[in-house]
Protein backbone atom coordinates (compact mmCIF):
# COMPACT_ATOMS: atom_id res chain seq x y z
CA UNK A 1 0.00 0.00 0.00
CA UNK A 2 1.35 3.59 -0.90
CA UNK A 3 0.18 6.34 1.03
CA UNK A 4 0.91 10.10 -0.51
CA UNK A 5 0.70 12.65 2.15
CA UNK A 6 -0.10 16.46 1.35
CA UNK A 7 0.60 18.70 4.36
CA UNK A 8 -0.67 22.80 4.07
CA UNK A 9 2.61 24.64 6.38
CA UNK A 10 0.19 27.27 7.23
CA UNK A 11 -2.90 25.07 8.64
CA UNK A 12 -2.60 24.44 12.24
CA UNK A 13 0.15 27.70 13.09
CA UNK A 14 2.44 25.14 11.73
CA UNK A 15 1.37 21.74 13.01
CA UNK A 16 0.19 20.36 9.87
CA UNK A 17 3.76 20.03 9.09
CA UNK A 18 5.18 18.03 11.93
CA UNK A 19 1.68 16.00 12.24
CA UNK A 20 2.21 14.35 8.64
CA UNK A 21 5.68 13.58 9.52
CA UNK A 22 4.20 12.00 12.70
CA UNK A 23 1.72 9.58 10.69
CA UNK A 24 4.43 8.96 8.14
CA UNK A 25 6.51 7.31 10.77
CA UNK A 26 3.45 5.50 12.33
CA UNK A 27 2.40 4.26 8.68
CA UNK A 28 6.47 3.46 7.79
CA UNK A 29 6.17 1.48 11.07
CA UNK A 30 3.44 -1.13 9.71
CA UNK A 31 5.21 -0.97 5.99
CA UNK A 32 3.31 1.25 4.09
CA UNK A 33 5.11 3.67 1.99
CA UNK A 34 4.63 7.16 2.02
CA UNK A 35 5.49 10.03 -0.07
CA UNK A 36 5.16 13.60 0.61
CA UNK A 37 4.21 17.04 -0.53
CA UNK A 38 3.49 20.39 1.16
CA UNK A 39 0.73 22.23 -0.67
CA UNK A 40 0.85 25.26 -2.38
CA UNK A 41 -1.08 27.53 -4.80
CA UNK A 42 2.01 27.77 -6.70
CA UNK A 43 1.95 23.84 -7.59
CA UNK A 44 0.95 22.56 -11.11
CA UNK A 45 -2.12 20.91 -11.45
CA UNK A 46 -0.72 18.03 -13.41
CA UNK A 47 2.08 17.72 -11.07
CA UNK A 48 -0.88 17.29 -8.18
CA UNK A 49 -2.51 14.66 -9.68
CA UNK A 50 0.48 12.14 -10.61
CA UNK A 51 1.35 12.77 -7.11
CA UNK A 52 -2.48 11.52 -5.93
CA UNK A 53 -2.77 9.31 -9.15
CA UNK A 54 0.07 7.03 -8.10
CA UNK A 55 -1.51 6.04 -4.48
CA UNK A 56 -3.81 4.13 -2.82
CA UNK A 57 -4.70 7.12 -0.31
CA UNK A 58 -4.38 10.91 -0.09
CA UNK A 59 -3.75 11.92 3.17
CA UNK A 60 -4.41 15.72 4.39
CA UNK A 61 -3.15 17.49 7.20
CA UNK A 62 -4.78 20.62 7.03
CA UNK A 63 -8.23 22.09 6.74
CA UNK A 64 -11.30 22.78 4.79
CA UNK A 65 -9.15 25.37 2.18
CA UNK A 66 -6.47 22.95 1.66
CA UNK A 67 -8.95 20.18 0.88
CA UNK A 68 -11.12 22.75 -1.64
CA UNK A 69 -8.02 23.17 -3.67
CA UNK A 70 -7.48 19.52 -3.71
CA UNK A 71 -10.88 18.75 -4.90
CA UNK A 72 -10.15 18.73 -9.24
CA UNK A 73 -7.47 16.35 -8.20
CA UNK A 74 -9.42 14.77 -6.03
CA UNK A 75 -12.39 13.92 -8.73
CA UNK A 76 -10.32 13.60 -11.68
CA UNK A 77 -7.77 10.71 -9.79
CA UNK A 78 -10.22 9.17 -8.27
CA UNK A 79 -7.76 8.23 -5.14
CA UNK A 80 -9.49 8.34 -2.05
CA UNK A 81 -9.20 10.97 0.80
CA UNK A 82 -8.50 11.26 4.71
CA UNK A 83 -7.71 14.17 6.54
CA UNK A 84 -5.37 14.79 9.59
CA UNK A 85 -7.64 17.89 10.66
CA UNK A 86 -5.25 20.79 11.80
CA UNK A 87 -7.82 23.76 10.58
CA UNK A 88 -9.52 26.29 12.40
CA UNK A 89 -13.13 24.25 12.10
CA UNK A 90 -12.19 21.26 9.07
CA UNK A 91 -15.74 20.78 8.94
CA UNK A 92 -14.60 17.98 6.04
CA UNK A 93 -13.47 16.05 9.19
CA UNK A 94 -16.28 16.70 11.25
CA UNK A 95 -19.01 15.58 8.22
CA UNK A 96 -16.46 11.91 8.43
CA UNK A 97 -15.70 11.74 12.34
CA UNK A 98 -12.65 11.77 11.48
CA UNK A 99 -10.34 12.85 14.93
CA UNK A 100 -6.67 12.83 13.33
CA UNK A 101 -5.18 10.06 15.43
CA UNK A 102 -3.35 7.50 14.23
CA UNK A 103 -4.63 4.98 15.36
CA UNK A 104 -8.34 5.67 13.83
CA UNK A 105 -6.29 6.15 10.36
CA UNK A 106 -4.81 2.45 10.90
CA UNK A 107 -7.82 0.91 11.52
CA UNK A 108 -9.48 2.74 8.26
CA UNK A 109 -6.75 1.54 6.09
CA UNK A 110 -7.85 -2.13 7.87
CA UNK A 111 -11.24 -2.16 7.16
CA UNK A 112 -10.91 0.18 3.68
CA UNK A 113 -14.37 1.47 3.76
CA UNK A 114 -14.96 3.98 1.14
CA UNK A 115 -17.75 6.08 0.22
CA UNK A 116 -18.77 8.64 -2.55
CA UNK A 117 -19.90 12.21 -2.83
CA UNK A 118 -21.07 15.02 -4.68
CA UNK A 119 -18.63 18.04 -5.61
CA UNK A 120 -20.55 21.03 -6.31
CA UNK A 121 -18.87 24.26 -8.00
CA UNK A 122 -19.41 28.22 -7.62
CA UNK A 123 -18.94 30.24 -10.23
CA UNK A 124 -16.76 26.93 -11.59
CA UNK A 125 -15.06 26.54 -8.30
CA UNK A 126 -15.56 23.57 -6.28
CA UNK A 127 -16.63 23.54 -2.53
CA UNK A 128 -17.55 20.52 -0.68
CA UNK A 129 -19.32 21.58 2.33
CA UNK A 130 -21.08 24.92 1.43
CA UNK A 131 -21.91 28.46 0.20
CA UNK A 132 -23.21 31.59 2.29
CA UNK A 133 -24.00 35.13 1.58
CA UNK A 134 -24.62 37.14 4.50
CA UNK A 135 -22.50 38.40 7.71
CA UNK A 136 -20.26 35.63 8.01
CA UNK A 137 -18.91 36.31 4.09
CA UNK A 138 -18.47 39.42 4.95
CA UNK A 139 -16.13 38.65 7.70
CA UNK A 140 -14.44 35.97 5.33
CA UNK A 141 -13.71 38.99 3.24
CA UNK A 142 -12.47 41.22 6.09
CA UNK A 143 -9.82 38.11 7.05
CA UNK A 144 -9.02 37.59 3.59
CA UNK A 145 -7.99 41.33 2.97
CA UNK A 146 -5.71 41.31 6.28
CA UNK A 147 -4.18 37.69 5.85
CA UNK A 148 -0.71 37.20 6.08
CA UNK A 149 -0.18 33.55 7.54
CA UNK A 150 -2.06 31.32 9.55
CA UNK A 151 -5.41 32.21 11.19
CA UNK A 152 -6.43 31.25 14.81
CA UNK A 153 -9.59 31.54 16.36
CA UNK A 154 -9.26 35.05 17.80
CA UNK A 155 -8.34 36.54 14.23
CA UNK A 156 -12.07 36.28 13.96
CA UNK A 157 -12.49 38.82 16.82
CA UNK A 158 -12.03 41.84 15.51
CA UNK A 159 -13.82 41.17 12.28
CA UNK A 160 -17.16 39.58 13.76
CA UNK A 161 -17.23 42.98 15.79
CA UNK A 162 -16.98 45.37 12.94
CA UNK A 163 -18.48 43.28 10.33
CA UNK A 164 -21.61 43.33 13.24
CA UNK A 165 -21.87 46.85 13.67
CA UNK A 166 -21.69 48.05 10.20
CA UNK A 167 -23.93 45.01 8.93
CA UNK A 168 -26.75 45.52 6.45
CA UNK A 169 -27.74 41.84 5.02
CA UNK A 170 -28.03 41.85 1.46
CA UNK A 171 -31.28 41.79 -0.69
CA UNK A 172 -31.33 39.10 -3.04
CA UNK A 173 -32.78 37.63 -5.68
CA UNK A 174 -33.11 33.41 -6.41
CA UNK A 175 -33.70 31.42 -8.71
CA UNK A 176 -33.88 27.31 -8.89
CA UNK A 177 -33.52 25.17 -11.60
CA UNK A 178 -34.68 28.44 -13.57
CA UNK A 179 -37.46 29.20 -11.02
CA UNK A 180 -37.71 32.29 -9.04
CA UNK A 181 -37.63 31.86 -5.48
CA UNK A 182 -36.94 34.83 -3.78
CA UNK A 183 -37.59 38.84 -4.99
CA UNK A 184 -35.98 41.45 -3.10
CA UNK A 185 -35.55 39.85 -0.10
CA UNK A 186 -33.44 40.99 2.54
CA UNK A 187 -31.54 38.28 5.03
CA UNK A 188 -28.53 35.84 4.37
CA UNK A 189 -28.24 32.59 2.49
CA UNK A 190 -26.71 28.98 3.08
CA UNK A 191 -26.37 26.90 0.08
CA UNK A 192 -25.07 23.20 1.20
CA UNK A 193 -23.71 19.77 0.17
CA UNK A 194 -23.94 18.43 3.55
CA UNK A 195 -24.88 19.43 7.11
CA UNK A 196 -21.68 21.15 8.49
CA UNK A 197 -21.12 24.42 9.42
CA UNK A 198 -18.93 26.31 11.69
CA UNK A 199 -19.28 25.44 15.57
CA UNK A 200 -22.65 23.16 14.72
CA UNK A 201 -24.50 25.43 13.52
CA UNK A 202 -27.02 23.29 11.48
CA UNK A 203 -28.36 25.68 9.03
CA UNK A 204 -29.14 23.12 6.27
CA UNK A 205 -29.16 19.45 8.41
CA UNK A 206 -31.02 17.82 5.22
CA UNK A 207 -28.08 18.29 2.80
CA UNK A 208 -26.32 15.13 1.66
CA UNK A 209 -23.28 15.02 0.14
CA UNK A 210 -24.38 11.67 -1.30
CA UNK A 211 -27.09 12.88 -3.52
CA UNK A 212 -26.71 14.80 -6.60
CA UNK A 213 -28.74 17.64 -5.46
CA UNK A 214 -28.22 20.74 -3.26
CA UNK A 215 -30.08 22.08 -0.22
CA UNK A 216 -30.53 25.72 0.93
CA UNK A 217 -32.35 27.56 3.49
CA UNK A 218 -32.62 31.40 3.45
CA UNK A 219 -32.91 33.28 6.64
CA UNK A 220 -34.69 36.92 6.37
CA UNK A 221 -33.44 39.42 8.37
CA UNK A 222 -32.71 43.46 8.60
CA UNK A 223 -29.93 43.66 11.27
CA UNK A 224 -26.66 41.43 12.98
CA UNK A 225 -29.39 40.39 15.21
CA UNK A 226 -31.13 38.59 12.99
CA UNK A 227 -28.15 36.70 11.72
CA UNK A 228 -27.49 35.44 16.16
CA UNK A 229 -31.13 34.89 16.21
CA UNK A 230 -31.20 32.12 13.54
CA UNK A 231 -28.13 30.86 14.13
CA UNK A 232 -29.19 30.52 18.13
CA UNK A 233 -32.99 29.24 16.43
CA UNK A 234 -30.83 26.02 14.56
CA UNK A 235 -28.09 25.27 17.16
CA UNK A 236 -31.23 24.39 18.97
CA UNK A 237 -32.87 22.29 15.80
CA UNK A 238 -35.52 24.99 16.42
CA UNK A 239 -35.92 25.34 11.99
CA UNK A 240 -38.92 22.79 11.58
CA UNK A 241 -41.72 24.71 13.63
CA UNK A 242 -44.12 27.42 12.82
CA UNK A 243 -42.37 30.28 11.19
CA UNK A 244 -39.28 28.23 9.41
CA UNK A 245 -37.37 30.01 6.83
CA UNK A 246 -38.07 29.03 3.39
CA UNK A 247 -36.11 25.77 2.23
CA UNK A 248 -34.98 24.98 -1.18
CA UNK A 249 -33.77 22.23 -3.14
CA UNK A 250 -31.89 21.81 -6.38
CA UNK A 251 -29.39 21.59 -9.16
CA UNK A 252 -28.52 25.04 -9.92
CA UNK A 253 -28.88 28.58 -7.74
CA UNK A 254 -28.69 31.63 -9.13
CA UNK A 255 -28.10 34.16 -7.04
CA UNK A 256 -27.96 38.03 -7.32
CA UNK A 257 -28.40 41.05 -5.07
CA UNK A 258 -31.56 43.14 -6.11
CA UNK A 259 -30.41 46.30 -5.78
CA UNK A 260 -26.85 47.98 -7.43
CA UNK A 261 -23.47 46.60 -6.34
CA UNK A 262 -21.99 43.14 -5.15
CA UNK A 263 -21.34 41.31 -2.12
CA UNK A 264 -18.82 38.97 -1.34
CA UNK A 265 -19.57 35.12 -1.11
CA UNK A 266 -17.93 32.88 1.31
CA UNK A 267 -17.55 29.10 0.21
CA UNK A 268 -15.89 26.35 2.91
CA UNK A 269 -14.99 29.12 4.98
CA UNK A 270 -12.75 31.05 1.95
CA UNK A 271 -13.87 34.14 0.50
CA UNK A 272 -14.77 33.02 -3.13
CA UNK A 273 -15.77 36.21 -4.83
CA UNK A 274 -18.96 38.39 -5.22
CA UNK A 275 -22.38 38.30 -6.64
CA UNK A 276 -24.16 37.71 -8.91
CA UNK A 277 -23.20 33.55 -8.14
CA UNK A 278 -24.07 30.56 -9.97
CA UNK A 279 -24.02 27.56 -7.64
CA UNK A 280 -24.52 23.91 -9.42
CA UNK A 281 -24.60 20.58 -8.54
CA UNK A 282 -22.06 19.01 -10.68
CA UNK A 283 -21.53 14.67 -11.73
CA UNK A 284 -17.82 15.18 -10.47
CA UNK A 285 -17.37 12.89 -7.32
CA UNK A 286 -14.64 12.20 -4.95
CA UNK A 287 -13.92 9.27 -3.00
CA UNK A 288 -13.46 9.63 0.90
CA UNK A 289 -11.86 6.84 3.59
CA UNK A 290 -14.17 6.81 6.18
CA UNK A 291 -13.09 5.98 9.74
CA UNK A 292 -14.53 3.29 11.31
CA UNK A 293 -15.73 5.11 14.36
CA UNK A 294 -17.90 7.29 12.32
CA UNK A 295 -21.24 7.14 13.27
CA UNK A 296 -23.21 9.25 11.14
CA UNK A 297 -26.69 10.36 11.75
CA UNK A 298 -29.36 10.23 9.20
CA UNK A 299 -30.10 13.40 7.69
CA UNK A 300 -33.92 14.82 7.92
CA UNK A 301 -35.80 14.34 4.65
CA UNK A 302 -35.86 17.08 2.31
CA UNK A 303 -38.81 19.58 3.14
CA UNK A 304 -40.75 20.38 0.34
Amino acid sequence: MKVAVIANPISGRGKSLARAKEVMQVLGRRGIETTFQESSPTLEPEAVDRFAAGADLLLLAGGDGTLMHLLPTLSRTGTPVYMLPTGNESLFAKQFGMNGSSEQLLRALEERRVSEHYVPELNSRPFFTMVSIGLDSQVIEAIARQRTGPIRRASYVLPVIRAALQHSPPRLSLSVDGRRVLSDRQGFLVIANNRQYAVGIGFVPEARSEAPTLAARFFPCRTAIGYVFWSLRCLLNDVSVSGAPPFFEGTQFELDLSTEGSYPIQADGEHAGATPALVSSTNKRIKVLEPPTAKLKPSPPSRP
